[in-house]
């Protein structure tokens, strides 16, 4: 069975020991899995395995991720995966309803600003995805399009999609 954590450590007591649990999904099935990460007899103790626990299961941060992104990409450009004769460009909302803040994005079917951020996709002319970003309250489609020649123009050689 593929576990992957989905939440941070928490500690909670039952009956006379403390335990640290993380909310999880089996990757195969799609479940929700909750995985008990130890038992412990002080509080104290629980609670400083789960912040050490927090750093094992943290996803990687923003810059790694951009970097990792950009060369996928990038081999995908140089390669010859994706075409670079024609890209489209569109803009997609994903709303937020979460706990932490976000910026506000307008919804047009609601005709009102709500929380989310605008996710912009660039695909070749088979719809293979070539480039994405994800922009917080701002969602400027003709921006993205003319930076994408100047962000990947290394790549391009010459053959620019973008006019």
């Amino acid at each position: 069975m593929a576990w992957k954590a989905t939440g941070s450590p928490i500690v909670r007591k039952q009956r006379d020991k403390w335990v640290v649990r993380v909310d999880g999904l089996d990757t195969v099935t799609g479940k929700h899995r909750p995985k008990q990460l130890g038992t412990y007899k002080s509080q104290r103790s629980a609670l400083a395995a789960a912040r050490e626990m927090k750093t094992e299961h943290a996803a990687a941060d923003k810059g790694i991720s951009r970097t990792l992104l950009r060369d996928y990409f990038s081999y995908q450009i140089r390669s010859g995966l994706v075409s670079v004769w024609m890209w489209f460009t569109d803009g997609h909302r994903l709303p937020y309803t979460g706990r932490e803040r976000v910026h506000h994005s307008y919804n047009t079917q609601r005709r009102m600003p709500m929380p989310g951020h605008t996710n912009l996709v660039s695909a070749d002319a088979d719809g293979r995805i070539v480039d994405f970003e994800i922009q917080e309250g701002q969602g400027d489609l003709r921006l993205q399009i003319r930076g994408l020649s100047a962000k990947w123009a290394e790549q391009l050689k010459g053959g620019n999609p973008i006019q």
